[in-house]
C-alpha cells in the first residue's frame, strides 16, 4: 500500500480515523517523508488522537531500524520519534 491508497483511505472516511486504523494505514507506510505526509493530512483533516504506533522501516524486505529523533511541528499536537527499536509516533489530546 502506497502513500497515495493511505491518503485515499483517509479521505474516503469522510469522518475522523480511529487509533487503531490510524496504525494499519501507517504500518505500510515505509520512509520517513511518507510518514511525514500522511501525519500531516492528518492534522490538516482535524483528526486529534492519542496512539503511539511502532514498526520498522523496511526496504527490499529488510527490516531497517533509523536511530534519530524529530519533532515535525512544535505548534502541533503530535511527535514522532525514530528510534533503533522503530517509529514511534505519538499523538497528545490537546
Amino acid at each position: 500500500m502506497g502513500i497515495d491508497d493511505v491518503e485515499s483511505l483517509l479521505k474516503a472516511l469522510k469522518r475522523p480515523a480511529t487509533g487503531s486504523e490510524i496504525v494499519m494505514f501507517l504500518s505500510h507506510v515505509t520512509n520517513k517523508a511518507s510518514v511525514y505526509r500522511v501525519l500531516r493530512n492528518l492534522v490538516n483533516q482535524g483528526i486529534v488522537v492519542k496512539v503511539i504506533v511502532h514498526f520498522p522501516f523496511c526496504d527490499a524486505k529488510i527490516p531497517v531500524f533509523v536511530h534519530t529523533s524529530l519533532t515535525i511541528n512544535p505548534n502541533s499536537n503530535y511527535k514522532v520519534v525514530f528510534d533503533k527499536k522503530g517509529v514511534f509516533i505519538k499523538f497528545n489530546q490537546s
